[in-house]
């Protein structure tokens, strides 16, 4: 139940709309919760049926407007490639794992 207060405290503090979003420190502040329940309450907005994203050092809700969709879709770019690269990355450290010596 606790979890649940602190979600909607949260949520409750995350505007709609790029042009007013809101940094994690802004959120810490207005909150009281620590950066960590954050984070937490963030990623795990989607599971609740929100999304959050986090863009230009700020936090917002994706309006239904053309230049929020634009910033959801940059946003949506820049993860997909941010697992792309750690796909990557760990295939790497897998194969070094394997062979126990450093490739070239």
């Amino acid at each position: 139940m606790e979890q649940a207060k602190v979600f909607n405290r949260i949520m409750e503090c995350i505007p709609i709309s790029y042009e007013n979003r809101i940094s994690r420190s802004e959120l810490v502040s207005l909150t009281g919760y620590t950066d960590r329940a954050i984070r937490e309450a963030i990623q795990s907005a989607p599971e609740h049926g929100f999304i959050v994203i986090n863009l230009d050092g700020g936090y917002f809700i994706p309006a239904e407007t053309l230049e929020d969709m634009m910033h959801l879709n940059e946003y949506l770019a820049r993860e997909y490639h941010r697992v792309h690269a750690m796909k990557d990355r760990l295939g790497r450290i897998r194969k070094l794992r394997r062979h126990g010596t450093r490739m070239d």
